[in-house]
């Protein structure tokens, strides 16, 4: 069983590279390809990785059907090719993210990555359903550590432990409202105690309507 048509084509160079032997042209199933930025510091823009892996599936394609040009992760730099000025894409952090949860999902951002625990699971942190690390200024993430998953049912022991002494406070019984698409939601440790916040965060450049209110 093999793949019907061949990998996808890099550049070479600095734009990429991969390690499928062209006269081979091994396309059975199973296989492997690897695609790398060789240049050190470049990476690809979307995951913020130097390298990906290219399968060949049962149902006869590639799992990857186009692979990005590399792009530079530490200073934005301007080249002269025949009097053109080309400004090279930046990564604003250079090193990796912090890895995923075990079994759990990680989706890059340039300024931002988003982590999520596997189903029944929530962050030690109180973080549900997504718990971030963002791209500082001075070029880390940060923070540089993926939380912790717990079972959701954990929850209030680990609420339990934190506050043993405090006496029984006035709850909400009813839930708080939900996130909007791409929405991020801080609810620490689930707490349903009167006083404790939740905070909603808008994705990257945007704001509900009340912030363009009071933007006015």
């Amino acid at each position: 069983m093999n793949c019907t048509e061949d990998p996808v084509d890099v550049l070479g160079e600095a734009k990429g590279e991969y390690d499928w032997d062209i006269e081979l042209r091994n396309k059975s199933y199973t296989v492997e390809i690897k695609y790398s930025c060789p240049v050190k510091g470049w990476g690809y823009p979307s995951n913020g990785m130097s390298e990906v892996i290219n399968v060949c599936q049962a149902d006869k394609k590639w799992s990857l059907i186009e692979v990005e040009e590399c792009t530079c992760k530490l200073a934005v730099t301007f080249m002269f090719k025949k009097f053109d000025l080309v400004l090279v894409t930046v990564l604003p952090c250079p090193k990796q993210p912090p890895p995923k949860p075990d079994g759990g999902w990680f989706w890059y951002g340039l300024e931002k990555s988003r982590y999520k625990c596997p189903n029944g699971f929530m962050f030690a942190t109180g973080q549900y359903p997504y718990w971030n690390s963002s791209c500082t200024p001075s070029k880390i993430w940060d923070p540089p550590e993926v939380a912790k998953c717990i079972r959701k049912s954990d929850n209030q022991k680990i609420l339990e432990q934190l506050t043993p002494s405090m006496p029984t406070a006035r709850q909400c019984l009813n839930e708080p409202p939900d996130i909007f698409i791409d929405m991020d939601r801080d609810w620490p440790l689930s707490n349903r105690d009167m006083g404790s916040e939740i905070i909603y965060t808008c994705p990257y450049r945007m704001g509900t309507f009340i912030h363009k209110l009071k933007g006015k």
